[in-house]
């Protein structure tokens, strides 16, 4: 168990070290999009339980600009759906890919 924790708290860590502020809802968000590619955003605020308006600033401070139009982390990307031109998907950038990676070779020892 004490190994397990040890992981844990590594994995955590990466995410501080990304960003030393960064909200748990913010963090669940971005695993949220990398465990299933192509979600919405209003598909994100239904699985996390968010208000409308926390899914999209967390969304937002996960891509390339913030809800300020400050730099963001560059971790996500917005994708038109080609089947409805309206709806925007959620996918993890090649950083994106590369920070999952890194934790989840953390959790797997």
């Amino acid at each position: 168990m004490a190994d397990t924790l040890q992981r844990l708290i590594r994995a955590a860590e990466e995410f501080r070290r990304l960003d030393p502020d960064m909200p748990t809802q913010t963090a669940l968000t971005l695993l949220t999009i990398a465990s299933s590619p192509g979600l919405t955003v209003r598909e994100v605020q239904e699985r996390l339980g968010f208000a409308p308006s926390s899914a999209s600033r967390n969304v937002a401070a996960l891509s390339d600009r913030n809800r300020h139009g400050q730099p963001g982390l560059g971790l996500i990307t917005y994708r038109v759906n080609p089947t409805d031109y309206r709806c925007k998907q959620l996918f993890l950038t090649p950083k994106g890919q590369r920070f999952i990676n890194t934790v989840i070779n953390i959790l797997e020892g």
